[in-house]
């Protein structure tokens, strides 16, 4: 149900993505414009807030998210970049930005949230870094890992790492 397949935007290259969500729909399902067709399921999302490029999503940080299931899949090698936005500096800790499994799943499961600081935070049941201050402007979060070390950068800045790495567990992806 891919509306097409994205190979650029902006002058960067978008080939080899495994999933690719604009995340700025006016209804229904989130399309994946990677080609691979993993479309999202949306719960109880708005739709239609100013985003980055155009539309956005505006997820209340109880339980509105965007949702892939996964077939259970341990991957050593990957990245993950999203534009975020808060309403506020402070939330409720662990409220969700991404996470791998829900509480209590997998041990190599990693989610990203909040911490009671004010900070984006990946968190892994080994280890936690801090990417940096909530802010109430559009920020860049990624994450990637090369199988023995987890990088974390906000706005382009590596700003953690860990050499504590396993491999990572995914159920699903949730965002939100």
């Amino acid at each position: 149900s891919n509306q097409g397949v994205e190979t650029s935007l902006g002058g960067a290259n978008m080939t080899g993505n495994v999933i690719l969500y604009h995340m700025n729909e006016a209804s229904g399902n989130i399309t994946d414009y990677s080609g691979n067709n993993y479309d999202a399921v949306i719960s109880d999302v708005d739709y239609g807030v100013d985003g980055i490029l155009d539309r956005a999503l505006d997820f209340d940080g109880i339980n509105n998210y965007v949702y892939y299931d996964v077939a259970d899949e341990t991957i050593g090698l990957y990245s993950l970049s999203f534009w975020v936005k808060s309403n506020s500096f402070y939330q409720t800790e662990y409220t969700g930005v991404f996470s791998t499994s829900d509480a209590g799943g997998d041990a190599d499961s990693f989610q990203i949230d909040f911490d009671l600081n004010g900070n984006y935070r990946m968190m892994h049941a080994d280890y936690s870094f801090i990417f940096g201050k909530v802010m109430k402007d559009w920020q860049m979060i990624t994450l990637t890992s090369d199988g023995s070390t987890h990088k974390g950068y906000l706005n382009g800045v590596l700003v953690n790492q860990s050499a504590t790495v396993t491999n990572t567990f995914f159920e699903f992806y949730k965002i939100g």
